[in-house]
């Protein structure tokens, strides 16, 4: 007989509308010509949420932690998914979602040619450089292989997600 993997109640995050909270107030977000200098760009899959099984689950704190992240920069995301498999409404609410930058999905990406699997990509910043004017640019991502062509101080590596019972204070 085979065991099913159950993880406790209290860390399974799955997606529901009422994890998302609201945006913060704009009298507690940094004036746009302060905010605007910085960009932080957020990969999806293994960094903010884990897929598995069809189904989505966001990092323990992922909801207050973004809310802090629009109060010091302007938001973006550049993942690798297909289109068709982006769903940003557990992690942004709608306001969020209109303040994003942009989000770029695999056509952005470069095809790693050194991958081991035909999927495999690469990311590119130079567009983000060429098209819009920042000060620092942050790329967040759990993929050292994905952003080895991207200058390493434009590069935040974080612990990919790949387990739902992750630490809550993880993030």
């Amino acid at each position: 007989m085979k065991k099913r993997f159950l993880p406790p109640k209290k860390r399974l995050q799955s997606v529901n509308e009422e994890q998302v909270l609201p945006i913060v107030e704009k009298k507690e977000v940094l004036p746009p010509e302060q905010r605007n200098k910085y960009l932080l760009i957020f990969d999806l899959n293994g960094t903010l949420l884990l897929r598995k099984s069809n189904k989505k689950y966001l990092r323990s704190n992922l909801n207050p932690f973004i809310s802090e992240c629009f109060k010091i920069a302007d938001i973006a995301i550049y993942t690798s998914m297909l289109q068709k498999n982006i769903d940003l409404s557990p992690i942004f609410t709608k306001e969020q979602q209109e303040l994003l930058m942009f989000v770029w999905d695999r056509s952005k990406t470069i095809p790693d040619v050194k991958g081991t699997f035909a999927w495999d990509t690469l990311k590119d910043l130079s567009e983000v450089k060429d098209t819009y004017n920042y000060e620092k640019i942050i790329l967040i991502d759990d993929s050292p292989n994905k952003t080895r062509n991207i200058d390493p101080k434009e590069v935040l590596i974080c612990s990919s997600f790949t387990d739902i019972n992750e630490p809550e204070d993880f993030l």
